[in-house]
């Protein structure tokens, strides 16, 4: 297989020099005069690119896209002397679709077909990529595709392979998962009997991946053709790109080719080089062996002593944790062998602890090994015979247990009830974790030893993000939800730095002397195929999967450069609030990237609200609590929002400097008729008033709520009965006044009535 790859990359080479070898005698691009006013008139170009790993497109860490396709798009532009518009899909299911509805103007990589030949010209093909057949290696009869009748076999969505075997190989079970990352985990866990890749994305998620039951087995007898595909009703575009294509000289080709499909492999070494390096091994080996030999006969008996003693400690730390003293990942291993030769059934419990990473920081590696050595040595003394706990990860503890009469949910909320029980540092403190299980049964013998252990993971994480506390059996759906979350990362990156978040300011209004008092800033997903987007919907992903930074990042920039842009066009408020998360407050460097923010935007710092929640006080408010200070210290404001649907230590209030307190919209949309609601709002509303902070009621939606809290002494207001959250363009002076003239007369103070109706005059 490895020189078949090798003639097939050398005919590559020569179809890509003698191909375009007519046009590099010119390497200038000529363009009729109606191709040049054609450009002109068409400035806004939009062209497709799909995140398809590992050379194709691909997303580095800072959202950006690379890849074949890319650097071919770059050299077009640069022969043109335009820039396109660019639209990054995260999968090429998506691409594909925003071509077909007319969305975008032209792909950069794309393979003719005959279903997208009804909506799509092709160019010359620039790029070949052979699809080859990937099965486990247990698979010995899976070579090609006629042997996968009856059989699943993944693809990913909306490709050319999917199409050709679907109108080839109807016999085929053909699933079409987003990306290959999913159909590669689908393979490796047996949901699939194969999958169609090329070999370097192959490489790429199963070598690198360690899924190391995967293998190549045969060829699809399908390649790719890059070509670059335009919108059928613009055969000028086609033109245009095909003559800039064939302008593009052939060592900047080459160079493109050789960078992203052509890499060398150093990891593959020759017979020779095999043979030479295993002589020297092997001289090496021989004259160590040889000055062992002649030390060993000086100091034998205490060489024989020394060694053993290193032996017996070197055995023990293979298969055990140092800082716990149970079984290590290695030793698990060890067990879960035994327990497959053994035939008898199993389950592994995957005990995963709430937070810990977190907590280690804040209080101290030593302490954190303490935590970790007082629950093994609690939980050691509790298993059954024919069992084992080990150590599986940093804050994991994997149980191998023989089943019982007991359900394994029971046996894990035993373990987990044990966890959570106090625990009596050395240094006198103590403290309380929680923690979540996962459970794989293993009734017969598994196809690969990690399996066990992959699914009690993925129910492990399963349980972190239903409910944490809690624990769950492997189920299959869990291996898809894992893709599903990939999906959303990649989606919510590209959202990020894509243009696809936008903010709505909701008005915050003085009830008492009609005064507008600032906007709460709400952020807003128009997804390009899925639509508008909830926060409810998106937050939870972005918090979970380690994104919330970014995106409150993103939404205090825009913010701010708002607001200082309202000012600028002399619109009179106090501030503009944004919600910013736990997580944020506790990242290290917070309180700099807030200033710098500010500092870009030109905005005083006595216009930003910072809203923070009464989780605030649970979980990082002793790491937290400094960058709150500092960003005080500056002039930025502070508020509670939801107040009274969590935990808000009056100790707490009493040493912040938090400003305003928001009463949660729960309790004011039921307090017209729910008199527990009227009396928690009212105890709130006397509460911070008797601190000195301000009071806003979110929620107002009818005019009998907002005289209720206001005879309460709730003076502060936000909700739909004055405004809907506003587009920025909706946003001004006029659309303001309108909305605090909704305002009751009878609620405004005598002065203020007074100056609003002198104001109502001028404006006639």
């Amino acid at each position: 297989m490895y020189y078949i790859q090798r003639l097939l990359l050398l005919m590559q080479c020569l179809i890509l020099l003698f191909g375009f070898i007519s046009s590099s005698a010119a390497s200038d691009l000529e363009l009729t005069p109606e191709e040049k006013l054609w450009l002109e008139e068409h400035p806004d170009i939009k062209v497709g690119l799909a995140i398809f790993p590992p050379f194709l497109t691909i997303l580095n860490e800072d959202g950006q896209v690379a890849g074949l396709a890319v650097d071919y798009l770059q050299a077009l532009e640069q022969q043109l002397g335009v820039s396109f518009d660019r639209v990054v899909s995260s999968n090429y299911a998506d691409a594909i679709q925003l071509a077909k509805i007319g969305y975008i103007d032209f792909l950069v990589a794309a393979t003719p077909t005959e279903e997208r030949r009804n909506y799509l010209d092709f160019g010359i093909p620039y790029s070949f990529t052979e699809n080859l057949i990937f099965t486990r290696r247990d698979s010995e009869s899976l070579t090609s595709l006629d042997d996968f009748s009856g059989l699943r076999f993944a693809v990913p969505a909306k490709t050319a392979l999917a199409e050709y075997i679907r109108n080839n190989y109807p016999q085929i079970q053909l699933l079409e998962p987003l990306d290959l990352s999913t159909a590669f985990t689908w393979l490796s866990s047996g949901y699939v009997d194969g999958i169609g890749a090329d070999a370097a994305s192959g490489r790429d998620y199963s070598y690198k991946k360690g899924l190391s039951n995967i293998k190549i087995s045969g060829t699809t007898g399908f390649d790719y053709k890059d070509s670059i595909a335009t919108r059928s009703d613009w055969p000028e575009l086609g033109n245009i790109l095909n003559k800039a294509l064939l302008a593009i000289p052939p060592s900047q080709r080459l160079k493109i080719q050789k960078r992203w499909v052509m890499p060398e492999d150093i990891n593959k070494l020759d017979r020779a080089t095999v043979k030479e390096y295993s002589y020297i091994v092997a001289t090496f080996v021989v004259l160590g062996l040889l000055i062992i030999l002649v030390w060993w006969n000086r100091t034998l008996k205490k060489e024989i002593g020394q060694r053993k003693s290193v032996e017996n400690r070197l055995s023990y730390l293979a298969y055990h944790d140092e800082v716990t003293g149970i079984l290590n990942r290695a030793g698990l291993f060890d067990r879960l062998q035994k327990a497959a030769d053994s035939g008898k059934p199993y389950m592994l419990l995957l005990v995963g602890l709430d937070h810990f990473r977190v907590k280690n920081e804040l209080w101290g590696q030593k302490m954190g090994n303490d935590i970790l050595g007082l629950l093994a040595r609690r939980v050691q003394t509790k298993i059954p015979e024919g069992g084992s706990v080990a150590r599986a990860g940093g804050d994991t503890f994997a149980f191998l247990l023989p089943l019982s009469d007991q359900s394994p949910e029971a046996v894990a909320h035993y373990f987990l009830d044990m966890f959570s029980e106090p625990l009596l540092l050395e240094n006198g403190t103590v403290q309380i974790v929680t923690a979540t299980a996962g459970i794989d049964l293993q009734v017969e013998q598994s196809e690969r030893l990690e399996l066990p252990l992959e699914r009690a993971e993925m129910a492990l994480k399963h349980g972190k993000k239903v409910r944490r506390g809690s624990c769950h059996l492997y189920d299959p759906q869990m291996s898809l939800d894992i893709g599903e979350d990939q999906q959303w990362k990649d989606d919510l990156k590209m959202a990020i730095h894509q243009s696809q978040l936008f903010l709505e300011y909701q008005p915050q209004l003085n009830v008492s002397d009609g005064r507008l008092i600032g906007f709460e800033a709400l952020v807003r997903w128009q997804h390009p195929l899925k639509g508008r987007i909830s926060p409810a919907e998106f937050i939870p992903y972005a918090e979970r999967l380690g994104l919330i930074s970014a995106l409150g990042d993103w939404v205090l920039k825009e913010a701010c450069q708002q607001a200082q842009r309202w000012l600028k066009d002399g619109l009179e408020f106090e501030h503009v609030a944004v919600n910013v998360s736990v997580q944020q407050f506790a990242e290290g460097d917070f309180v700099t990237r807030v200033c710098n923010i500010l500092e870009a935007s030109g905005l005083p710092a006595h216009y930003l609200e910072l809203e923070i929640t009464e989780t605030f006080f649970m979980t990082e408010f002793v790491k937290a609590r400094k960058s709150l200070e500092s960003l005080s210290e500056l002039g930025i404001k502070f508020s509670i929002d939801d107040f009274g649907t969590g935990f808000s230590s009056l100790l707490y209030l009493k040493q912040l400097p938090v400003g305003t307190i928001k009463l949660a919209q729960e309790f004011i949309l039921d307090i017209t008729q729910d008199s527990g609601s009227y009396q928690i709002v009212k105890a709130a509303t006397q509460l911070g008033k008797s601190l000195g902070m301000d009071v806003i009621a979110e929620g107002i939606e009818d005019l009998e709520a907002q005289e209720m809290v206001l005879g309460l002494g709730c003076e502060w207001a936000q909700g739909y009965y004055y405004s809907r959250p506003l587009a920025v363009q909706n946003v001004n002076k006029q659309v303001i006044d309108e909305i605090v003239r909704k305002i009751p007369a009878e609620l405004l103070s005598e002065n203020r009535r007074g100056e609003l109706d002198l104001s109502v005059c001028n404006c006639t």
